[in-house]
């Protein structure tokens, strides 16, 4: 599979990639050790992985959950701290958006989004990756509950989407 290249020096490359059956044990240790949530039986699991001349290492996941042909839910996107503020969680985002467009290009003409509940301190990062704020009453009823039960646990949850626009093919 060719990953795409995201950051390149003489000493190290970052990839971005689909997880692969191949990558569970690794990614378990990876969630584990920055005590992320570990992956449900139906995510679908992207990463960004550091390599090196004489290694490489994960250090960065997005985990999407599918509620319909056209809806997913961004439950989880997690940078290594040592990583972070170079740009690997927004160009994570680009790569899961550009996949489940690609995956989910239908006729059916309805716009697909990424619904995600981030917290209130990460608004300016979201925003500057496109998503926008939506109204938690036209959330699909599964989402809808989590929302709402976070709410009322006074949680400081943000309710944003990414539209991702239909791809129609010329004739």
């Amino acid at each position: 599979m060719n990953h795409p290249k995201i950051g390149q020096s003489s000493q190290a490359s970052i990839h971005l990639q689909i997880a692969t059956q191949n990558d569970l044990f690794e990614l378990k240790h990876f969630l584990k050790r920055h005590k992320q949530c570990s992956v449900q039986s139906n995510d679908l699991v992207y990463l960004v992985r550091l390599y090196m001349p004489s290694s490489q290492a994960i250090i960065g996941v997005g985990k999407l959950k599918s509620i319909s042909q056209n809806t997913f839910w961004l439950h989880g996107l997690y940078i290594s701290p040592s990583q972070r503020k170079q740009g690997y969680a927004s160009q994570l985002l680009l790569f899961m958006a550009a996949q489940r467009q690609e995956a989910h290009n239908s006729s059916s003409g309805q716009t697909k989004q990424i619904i995600t509940f981030p917290l209130a301190h990460l608004e300016t990062f979201y925003l500057k990756n496109n998503y926008q704020f939506i109204e938690p009453s036209g959330l699909p009823s599964e989402l809808n509950l989590r929302y709402q039960k976070a709410k009322k646990q006074h949680k400081n949850w943000l309710c944003m989407a990414l539209k991702l626009e239909n791809q129609s093919t010329p004739e």
